[in-house]
């Protein structure tokens, strides 16, 4: 176990609650990049790592990063964005807002996935909250197709009782995750569109 001072104004003050995708209310420790990645923290995790920093951003390996709130245009999308991220690319000065930050550093083609549901698919057994966009659950009963002619989830069944709407789905998906967003010619090249200098993680990701 490591050996630490912990910050205990700072839990005091950085407290958040979440809901994970079970719609279950989670409480924990704003990382210290949460303006950046949006994660919390478990008094274990404190007490385990010695740091308020998330499993995403320890697996990164870019430690607390460096954040301004400003109010100046992004020089990657042209919009104004409330907070700036400093590339952590050894030797960047630049800095892009969280959006575009996001993106570039650990673009995800989850945050692109489709519900089902609005093509015809009976929801999530569990009761999951699915948004239209975005990170779909992972329940063996919603999605697995490892026994598909015995126990079909709930896909795999629907899937073969409504092949054209399966079909109109999993197309449209694929674009979905396809066209990204405005960033997607950046999207996880890891490297600063100004400089060109890119951050090298502390092993292969």
């Amino acid at each position: 176990m490591t050996t630490h001072i912990r910050d205990i104004e700072y839990e005091k003050k950085n407290v958040r609650f979440k809901f994970n995708h079970r719609r279950m209310k989670i409480r924990g420790i704003r990382c210290r990049n949460y303006k950046f990645c949006e994660n919390i923290v478990s008094r274990a995790h404190v007490e385990t790592h010695g740091n308020y920093i998330c499993m995403v951003c320890n697996l990164f390996g870019w430690g607390e990063l460096e954040l301004k709130e400003s109010n100046e245009e992004c020089g990657v999308c042209l919009e104004t964005h409330p907070v700036h991220l400093k590339f952590p690319a050894k030797g960047c000065p630049h800095y892009m807002c969280v959006k575009c930050s996001r993106e570039i550093l650990f673009w995800d083609e989850s945050m692109f996935q489709l519900s089902p549901e609005p093509f015809g698919c009976p929801p999530c057994l569990n009761g999951c909250f699915n948004p239209v966009r975005g990170f779909q659950c992972c329940c063996d009963s919603y999605v697995s197709m490892d026994d598909p002619e015995n126990n079909p989830s709930v896909i795999e069944k629907w899937k073969k009782d409504q092949p054209e709407q399966y079909k109109a789905w999993n197309e449209n998906q694929e674009f979905s995750v396809e066209l990204g967003s405005d960033t997607y010619s950046l999207r996880a090249n890891k490297r600063c569109p100004f400089c060109r200098k890119q951050y090298e993680p502390p092993f292969s990701i």
